[in-house]
């Protein structure tokens, strides 16, 4: 089977922009580097033998504000970091809610668990080279991490104009069972198949007219610019990939040799991977491939051959890719295995198979 899935990975419609009625609730968001600014030891693989060396992406804290109609509060923050300690929860909690008047019920701290981050025990640490001096470390960033989350909570709170709210849902297949009971009212961390998982993935946007510091997206939702005279929603590239070629909606961007391509307008996004080539060449194959923008809202066609169909206004738990190559697909999330295969157009050699 071709794995045809990451091709369209954003993939969305946006609807034509309504007349809006004032809105009730307002939204803010706010963004601060957390690089550690000196070598740190690294959370993560065990068999690491030696603190950081470098830094290749900068890692970042990102609230995101709600305050409801009747002044209510709610505060989502994103960290790059492996996890949230017990301890900085507890700091952070009891601060916003004496400085912010946000309850602990309304504060929710997420981390992407990147293992190319600090580490973040301050206790307990082992394999480190000087344990004592890396939890000294730990303990220096954890105080500046909670001073920054609750200087940017403020500023998310200060930003904060009248917004519209919409959400949706998503499936992430891969999402497993890692505690397996050990027999004896404990657990091991082996993959446990028969073990509760929640799949689901939420999806929360805002139609306010805040202005964007950068070009950050919120969930994976595009967001737009308070000064368009639109509504305006592009998509996120992420940082890192810079810019190889552009005609129109279509922009190409590099990284590594890899290129991908990106279609954005105020209705419709969506990407493709190219593989390794020539960008302005790959960028006039696309556009000869699909002339026209209008029926990139329900098919797209490969350079090479091959088409997808797609609906982007499928219903609950029914996948909007239709048919591939014109044959109709199982749209039932449920049915879909892992898959491994060939990605058109991705070229060069043992570069043609993606493997789940």
């Amino acid at each position: 089977m071709k794995l045809w899935l990451p091709l369209l990975l954003s993939l969305f419609v946006i609807a034509a922009a309504p007349v809006l009625e004032t809105a009730a609730w307002k939204a803010g968001a706010a963004s601060a580097k957390i690089t550690p600014e000196k070598s740190m030891w690294m959370a993560g693989y065990a068999a690491r033998t030696k603190p950081s060396e470098s830094v290749e992406l900068d890692l970042f804290a990102k609230p995101f504000a709600l305050t409801d109609q009747e002044g209510g509060r709610f505060v989502l923050v994103t960290l790059d970091l492996i996890g949230v300690p017990r301890n900085l929860r507890l700091a952070v909690a009891e601060r916003a809610k004496k400085e912010h008047g946000i309850e602990p019920a309304n504060l929710a701290i997420n981390a992407s668990h990147t293992h190319s981050g600090p580490e973040l025990r301050t206790s307990r640490l082992h394999g480190a080279d000087d344990v004592a001096q890396r939890e000294l470390e730990t303990a220096e960033y954890t105080t500046a991490l909670e001073n920054t989350i609750l200087r940017l909570i403020g500023e998310a709170l200060e930003k904060s104009v009248p917004a519209h709210l919409d959400n949706s849902h998503a499936r992430c297949g891969f999402a497993m069972n890692r505690r397996t009971p050990d027999g004896n009212g404990g657990w091991s961390n082996f993959p446990n198949p028969a073990g509760p998982v929640d799949q689901s993935v939420r999806f929360e946007g805002e139609r306010g007219g805040w202005k964007r510091d950068r070009g950050d997206l919120w969930l994976c939702l595009p967001l737009h610019d308070a000064g368009a005279s639109e509504i305006q929603r592009r998509l996120h590239v992420p940082e890192g990939w810079k810019p190889a070629s552009k005609d129109g909606a279509w922009s190409l961007y590099e990284r590594a040799g890899q290129i991908i391509g990106v279609f954005s307008t105020d209705t419709l996004g969506l990407f493709c991977l190219l593989g390794k080539g020539d960008g302005e060449t790959q960028l006039r194959q696309l556009i000869a491939a699909n002339p026209d923008a209008s029926q990139l809202k329900r098919r797209f066609v490969w350079p090479g051959g091959g088409t997808l169909d797609y609906d982007l206004h499928a219903e609950k738990d029914r996948w909007v890719i239709v048919s591939e190559d014109d044959k109709p697909v199982n749209r039932d999330h449920g049915a879909w295995p892992l898959m491994a295969g060939e990605v058109p157009g991705f070229n060069g050699g043992s570069d043609q198979t993606l493997e789940n």
